[in-house]
């Protein structure tokens, strides 16, 4: 047996991931406009300007585009060029690409910008999403859709709520979706299912709980690697197995207790609970050089194979509790907010491998058998216990037309790390670190507003160690920003400007004298500029954003100085509209979406191959005669071949794709 030199054991974190099912579907291109701004209100210093509602598909006026609309992704890779593989659900951290995401319970989205974006300390200083799910607030809803792809996928959801006596309420959502898509030999079938339950025990105390259930089993689809041969296939070609399969079960409870002990002063208990377990097998690349030297043939016809059996589960514990005061002194006024969490992090995972055939490039056949044994490759147990405290004071000073953040986040991390397949003993290993970020808004005029900000933050680095056994600090990030934003026509139309610096320490680099591991000594820095408009009006809205992102290699042991990190376009511009159409039809809607972004590097380091520049184009046709309401989407209607990028791996686009969905209010 060849040596695993492709799969250092410090890797698992990352193989996982790129077999995760959970990337959330598109929210579009509404989405996309946002993430192109940086605004800060000068009524809340610590958001950005948006939040995104969702709701049904809805195709009147402030709805939203339909998920995937314009062909970009609502948790995307990257926000302001490093990778987005977190964010925040309900206020808590949420390792959302470890476990499935689903739309079906979601209310809103909020964009979060500034010293704010790493409060809970998801380590992302340029900024953060967070995803508020469907509350229970006693109003009777009863609801149902059904939508139909011309790929043949089938989805069905129901929503429905009301009272439960006079003190209690309940919310239940539930989905499932089968059938296929684009890509040849692939099927799915996905259920989920999140119930609601909220009382308020007296007049200043109210409980919430609610829960989440998802089944995801699938075809195990394996993405392209940025090899040139793979990249020149049909986006629709598949290398793996029909047998393929991905199979995941979550279940998640979020408990949530809130208190005002008067008009000023509140206090909110809230935990957080996840467990999921998952897994794979079948057909993938071979870039573990099990079976052959290379991942392409030398007379470059076929693709090399193994075997892959995959198994893992990771279990998410949070307690956060939060008080939070007003107080007015020194002339100004003054909302103090104070915060103690308590998360803990534990994932398992093992990997096994065996032999598998070789399958042709040009003209695939399936058909290749699975191997009657396996070798396992590793068994990892590893995880993170955190202890946080965070204080914010956000200050008015009305008289000098000033609004501040102060904050400051201490953490103190404690990783572990188990190679249960060589017997080796726990590594465990703490640290400390301090997170300050100050924001600062000036009203220059009533319609014109100033911003600036300076952000801190850390993430552990999770499942990672050196060749000598020792695990890794945090990586810690900084960013320096700056910006103007503009309103008129009464807060309808907004404009921003933004300037923006982030540097990033710590980032795990090959070891050059032992390329199966990695050292803590890289460096990433991402500058950049993004301008946004938002125009809000009673018959139409529109988004649009243009961004320009320089994400480098700063320093790094085996990479050259000065490489564009893999995935990260320089150039990215979106804009999605939506309007009713007067006539003698009410009801009519109709909605644009346009998104375009420069060529990407592959890989680090940079190769000649990239990935090309790409502007796709969707259409959105909607009929509204409560209760009845029917929307066609017409996504990437020139059929554009696009290919994107995580960093790591390609994934290819839908091509062109027509979606018809009915929804029914019953109340």
């Amino acid at each position: 047996m060849k040596a695993t030199r492709r799969f250092p054991a410090s890797r698992g974190l990352r193989s996982r991931r790129r077999s995760a099912p959970a990337r959330p579907a598109g929210l579009g291109m509404a989405v996309a406009a946002l993430l192109a701004a940086t605004a800060v209100h000068a009524d809340d210093t610590e958001r950005a300007t948006n939040v995104i509602q969702l709701g049904t598909k809805d195709p009147t006026y402030g709805t939203l585009a339909p998920e995937g609309f314009g062909g970009f992704d609502f948790n995307r890779d990257f926000l302001r060029g490093f990778a987005n593989d977190s964010a925040l659900r309900d206020g808590h951290r949420d390792y959302g690409y470890l476990g499935p995401v689903s739309f079906t319970n979601v209310e809103s989205i909020e964009v979060l910008k500034g010293p704010i974006s790493a409060l809970y300390g998801n380590g992302k200083p340029g900024g953060d999403l967070n995803t508020i799910t469907k509350a229970a607030d006693g109003s009777p809803i009863a609801s149902a859709s059904v939508a139909l792809d011309s790929y043949g996928l089938l989805r069905a959801k129901i929503d429905t709520g009301g009272p439960l006596g006079s003190d209690a309420m309940y919310r239940f959502n539930a989905a499932e979706s089968v059938g296929h898509s684009f890509r040849d030999e692939f099927w799915k079938r996905h259920a989920f299912v999140a119930p609601v339950l909220k009382a308020r025990i007296d007049a200043s105390t109210e409980v919430s709980l609610s829960a989440e259930f998802a089944s995801v089993a699938q075809t195990w689809d394996i993405n392209f690697l940025p090899d040139a041969r793979l990249l020149s296939a049909p986006v629709q070609r598949f290398y793996g197995e029909p047998s393929n399969l991905l199979t995941l079960y979550a279940q998640t409870v979020r408990l949530s207790i809130d208190h005002a002990f008067n008009d000023t002063t509140s206090v909110r208990q809230a935990f957080f609970v996840q467990h999921a377990t998952g897994g794979h097998h079948g057909a993938n690349y071979d870039t573990y050089g099990f079976s052959a030297p290379d991942l392409i043939s030398p007379d470059g016809t076929q693709v090399n194979r193994v075997f892959e059996q995959e198994r893992d589960a990771h279990r998410f514990f949070v307690s956060q509790t939060e008080l939070s005061t007003q107080a007015q002194f020194f002339g100004a006024r003054h909302t103090l907010l104070a915060g103690v969490e308590l998360a803990r992090f534990s994932y398992d995972f093992s990997l096994s491998l065996g032999e598998m055939a070789p399958i042709a490039i040009d003209a695939p056949r399936y058909g290749a058998t699975d191997p009657s044994s396996v070798t396992s490759m590793t068994e990892q147990s590893y995880g993170t216990q955190t202890q946080v405290l965070y204080v914010v004071d956000r200050i008015a000073i009305p008289r000098a037309n000033l609004k501040a953040l102060l904050g400051l986040r201490a953490e103190r991390f404690t990783n572990y790390f188990q190679d249960e397949l060589a017997g080796s003993p726990q590594v465990r290993e703490s640290n400390v670190v301090l997170s300050p970020r100050v924001g600062l808004v000036w009203a220059v005029r009533p319609t014109l507003d100033a911003f600036a900000s300076w952000t801190n933050s850390s993430r552990p680095q999770i499942g990672a160690r050196s060749a000598s056994g020792r695990l890794f600090r945090a990586e810690a990030g900084s960013q320096v920003e700056g910006g103007l934003q503009a309103r008129g026509w009464d807060g309808a139309v907004a404009n921003t400007l933004s300037l923006f610096s982030i540097r990033k320490r710590n980032v795990l680099t090959t070891d050059p004298s032992n390329p199966n591991f990695q050292i803590d000594s890289g460096q990433r820095t991402s500058r950049g500029i993004e301008l946004d408009t938002s125009i809000d009006a009673k018959w139409a809205s529109l988004n649009a954003g243009v961004s320009y992102t320089d994400a480098v290699v700063s320093h790094d042991e085996s990479v050259p100085a000065g490489s564009r990190l893999a995935g990260v376009p320089r150039w990215a511009a979106s804009l999605y509209g939506s309007m009713k159409l007067p006539g003698p039809v009410p009801g009519l809607s109709l909605s644009l979406g346009l998104y375009g972004q420069s060529a990407v590097q592959t890989a680090l380091p940079n190769t000649p191959l990239q990935l090309p520049g790409y502007a796709t184009t969707s259409l959105s046709l909607g009929y509204s005669a409560k209760p009845l309401t029917i929307q066609l989407d017409f996504s990437n209607a020139f059929n554009r071949r696009i290919l994107k990028s995580d960093g790591y791996s390609v994934y290819p686009d839908e091509p062109r794709k027509l979606d018809l969905t009915l929804s029914y209010q019953f109340i």
